[in-house]
């Protein structure tokens, strides 16, 4: 059986009790990946 690829694509998973820090942490993760690939137009 061949191996399967790997997925390049960063994943996180952001949780908490706090709402907020978590809404602030996927935030700034999300600004992170858009700033590594030049822009929000890349999905």
């Amino acid at each position: 059986m061949p191996a399967t690829a790997q997925p390049n694509k960063p994943l996180a998973l952001v949780c908490g009790e706090d709402d907020f820090a978590v809404k602030e942490r996927a935030r700034q993760l999300y600004q992170q990946w858009c700033a590594e690939v030049g822009g929000m137009d890349h999905e």
